[in-house]
């Protein structure tokens, strides 16, 4: 990544209180990208929509071959955090 990319999120994390960046922390690991839980912290995406994006390539294999009955349960789950750390992000605002 570029190094100013890099210094801008440093700057962004360093920013953020505990709960914050618990909440970035979870976020992160989530949706496979610290853009989408910056994005969803600041409220500029909602968390469900940054859980679409995060796994269009899913989809797209859904799609191609049909849904497999135990990554349909594990995306489920997956579903339920994200909403959950949209409601941490809201309370946090």
């Amino acid at each position: 990544q570029p190094h100013t990319s890099l210094d801008r999120v440093r700057e962004l994390a360093l920013d953020q209180t505990d709960f914050g960046l618990a909440g970035l922390a979870f976020a992160t690991a989530l949706f496979g990208s610290a853009v989408l839980a910056l994005a969803v912290q600041a409220g500029q995406l909602d968390s469900l929509e940054a859980f679409a994006l995060s796994r269009l390539d899913e989809a797209f294999q859904e799609e191609q071959w049909g849904i497999d009955a135990e990554a349909a349960e594990r995306t489920a789950r997956l579903e339920l955090d994200a909403t959950m750390i949209g409601i941490w992000f809201e309370s946090l605002r």
